[in-house]
């Protein structure tokens, strides 16, 4: 999974998976009292699955979304919190690019203490054909 920001991976590359990505930095803000954030993130490649954990504090299940559409993935959260007196609202955003060998069908996400963790399935290289 590639990051989409910057058209590319960084700190080392494992086969065009990203071995992790430095800390998230505020990318611009969306109000008076309001932020977006790139998260963290980091993956690691197993032999039958992808797994990458994004790093969202504050966010839960029901704030956080999980798009793939034409090989891209999006990650969203939002959680709101005092700032300066004021309540404000922090939203998170990153884009990453799907390896080719993703079995979409076997792609599931779980949040647990500001952590989302995706796991996606590799496709199987190997096709079994029975003999007739």
């Amino acid at each position: 999974m590639a990051d989409r920001r910057n058209g590319g991976t960084r700190n080392g590359n494992n086969n065009g998976v990203p071995v992790i990505f430095r800390p998230g930095q505020v990318n611009h803000r969306t109000s008076m009292t309001g932020f977006t954030y790139t998260p963290e993130f980091s993956v690691t490649e197993e032999k039958y699955r992808y797994v990458m954990k994004v790093m969202m504090p504050g966010v839960t299940k029901e704030n956080a979304n999980l798009f793939i559409t034409e090989g891209v993935m999006t990650i969203e959260g939002a959680t709101v919190g005092k700032y300066r007196e004021k309540f404000s609202v922090w939203k998170y955003k990153r884009e990453v690019t799907v390896p080719d060998d993703v079995d979409m069908d076997k792609i599931y996400a779980s949040m647990e203490d500001g952590v989302l963790t995706v796991k996606a399935g590799k496709m199987s290289s190997k096709k079994v054909i029975k003999v007739r």
